[in-house]
């Protein structure tokens, strides 16, 4: 069994522009009673003071600097293969974890060792307002941890699609591969809205479901020619919620 104390965990945040969030979404990270072992920042070139603020009130942070992308899931894929733990956590650098998230994850794989990813609920807030709306489950990458080893099974982040909907690209290749999650009820993101969100643009969110669902259907057709298991429901373990997509 998996010793709370010895949990190792790495937090991935990919940045672009950040200043105006970074230090209270980094906050909400160093104030985690389970303690990550490292925190990766990946910077897509940010022109603003990001980097500034991140290097001189969180100087225990790696920070990684690359040439501008307009790809969170680059930055994303940087810090996997940078990440040393058992653990990996992905946070957006708008959004906050509240406290005792991590140590509720690492409970999941304390109490089923079969599990390969966690995952909590999602409470959004309005940016300068601070009201919560009621928890969903809601897939986002900033709510759930997942065992390093995954990665190998899975595969990386898809840097070849619209990055709307590159999580669900990968979440829908772990399901296809039926591996065993599990989905908790406690709150593990709290996801800010603002004019800045990219789902607010309907026609990139539309774009990106139809490049979605033609990977899922190529997939499930290669599949079959290849006579290989594909996985259409989620493989959840005890009494896991279920997961909305």
């Amino acid at each position: 069994m998996i010793k709370a104390e010895s949990a190792s965990i790495s937090v991935i945040i990919p940045t672009f522009n950040a200043e105006r969030f970074i230090a209270e979404t980094l906050h909400s990270v160093y104030q985690q009673s389970q303690k990550p072992s490292e925190v990766i920042l990946v910077d897509d070139g940010s022109k603003d003071q990001t980097l500034t603020i991140v290097k001189e009130q969180f100087k225990e942070v790696e920070v990684v600097e690359q040439d501008h992308t307009g790809m969170p899931t680059a930055g994303r894929n940087t810090g996997l293969k940078l990440a040393s733990s058992d653990f990996i956590t992905f946070l957006d650098q708008d959004d906050i974890w509240p406290p005792g998230t991590l140590e509720r994850h690492v409970k999941v794989f304390q109490e089923y060792p079969e599990v390969q990813l966690s995952k909590g609920m999602v409470s959004a807030f309005v940016d300068d307002i601070g009201q919560r709306q009621t928890p969903t489950n809601q897939f986002l990458l900033s709510s759930l941890m997942l065992r390093s080893s995954v990665f190998k099974e899975v595969g990386r982040f898809d840097e070849t699609m619209s990055f709307y909907g590159t999580d669900l690209e990968w979440i829908y290749r772990f399901r296809e591969q039926g591996l065993p999650l599990y989905i908790h009820t406690d709150i593990s993101l709290f996801y800010r809205l603002h004019d800045l969100n990219h789902s607010n643009d309907r026609a990139l969110s539309l774009q990106a479901r139809k490049e979605l669902m033609l990977r899922l259907m190529h997939r499930k057709i290669q599949a079959q020619k290849d006579q290989k298991p594909f996985h259409t429901h989620f493989n959840f373990v005890a009494n896991s919620q279920n997961l909305s997509l």
